[in-house]
C-alpha cells in the first residue's frame, strides 16, 4: 500500500486538499484550523430538548430561551474547512482522519472550559449516526470528531467520558445531501432509534460534522432528551 501511494505521489501531483497548495496533502496553514479558538452560541429552541424553564444562561447572544442548547464550532462550512470535510466524506485520507481527530480534540478542551456544559457523573459523547456506505467506506466523520472530542473533554475536565455510538439510523434512510431547509428537517423525522439504553445519571454530548438546519440534532435529541448538554460540530451553515 505504501509503495501504491508513493507511485501514485509520482504519477499524480499532490495538492492540498483544503487550499489546493501543490506538493503536499495538507498544508500547515489548513492543519492550523484543527485548532483555532471555537465559537458557542444557542441552537435548537423549543421544548423538544426538556430543558428546565428559563434555559442555559449565555448559551445565546442575548436572553437564553427555554431548550435552547450551545453549539461549539470551529467556524462556518466555507473555504478550507469545506473542503476537508467533503474529503473526509468522500476520499480514502489518513490525514483528513488526523485532522478531524484534532478538530473533535479542540471542541471537547473548550467544552470542557465552559460553565456551559454543566455538571455530570459521566459523560456519553454520541456522534451522529452515518449510512451503512460511509461506515462499510471507513468514512464515519462524526465519529472521527466524536473521538477527539471524547479525548479533549477528557484532558480539560477529567471524570468518566466514553464515545459511545448510541443512536442508528433505521434502515433505508436515504443522505440529506442537496435538500432544502424544510426537506432536511421533514427527511429526518422519525429515522433513528436508540442501540443502548441511557442511564439516568449519564449526561450526553451530541457530535456532528455540519449543522445546516439542525434537524440531525434535533432527531438525536428526540431519543436522547434532556439529558443532552451540548452540540460539538466541525461547522456550521449560517448563523
Amino acid at each position: 500500500m505504501n509503495l501504491l501511494r508513493a507511485l501514485e505521489g509520482l504519477i499524480l501531483p499532490t495538492q492540498c486538499v483544503g487550499c489546493g497548495r501543490w506538493d503536499v496533502a495538507l498544508c500547515c496553514e489548513c492543519a492550523a484550523l484543527a485548532r483555532m479558538p471555537p465559537d458557542s452560541w444557542g441552537i435548537l429552541e423549543g421544548e423538544s430538548w426538556g430543558a428546565p424553564e428559563g434555559g442555559r444562561e449565555g448559551a445565546l447572544e442575548g436572553e437564553a430561551h427555554r431548550g435552547d442548547l450551545p453549539l461549539w464550532s470551529l467556524g462556518e462550512y466555507d473555504g478550507p474547512v469545506r473542503s476537508i470535510l467533503l474529503a473526509a466524506k468522500h476520499r480514502d485520507r489518513a490525514d483528513t482522519d488526523v485532522f478531524m481527530w484534532e478538530a473533535g480534540r479542540t471542541l471537547g478542551r473548550s467544552m470542557s472550559q465552559s460553565s456551559l456544559l454543566g455538571e455530570w457523573e459521566e459523560l456519553w459523547v454520541v456522534p451522529a449516526p452515518s449510512q451503512w456506505r460511509r461506515r462499510w467506506n471507513g468514512r464515519e466523520v462524526a465519529l472521527m470528531l466524536g473521538r477527539g472530542v471524547a479525548q479533549g473533554i477528557y484532558e480539560g475536565r477529567g471524570g468518566r467520558v466514553r464515545l459511545v455510538q448510541a443512536c442508528a439510523l433505521r434502515w433505508g434512510v436515504g443522505s440529506q445531501a442537496g435538500r432544502s431547509g424544510g426537506e432536511r428537517r421533514r427527511g429526518r423525522a422519525g429515522t433513528m432509534r436508540l442501540r443502548v439504553e441511557l442511564p439516568s445519571e449519564v449526561r450526553v454530548v451530541v457530535v456532528d460534522d455540519v449543522v445546516t438546519t439542525g434537524a440531525t440534532i434535533r432527531e438525536m435529541g428526540r431519543l436522547l432528551g434532556a439529558q443532552v448538554l451540548g452540540v460539538g460540530a466541525l461547522c456550521r451553515v449560517g448563523r
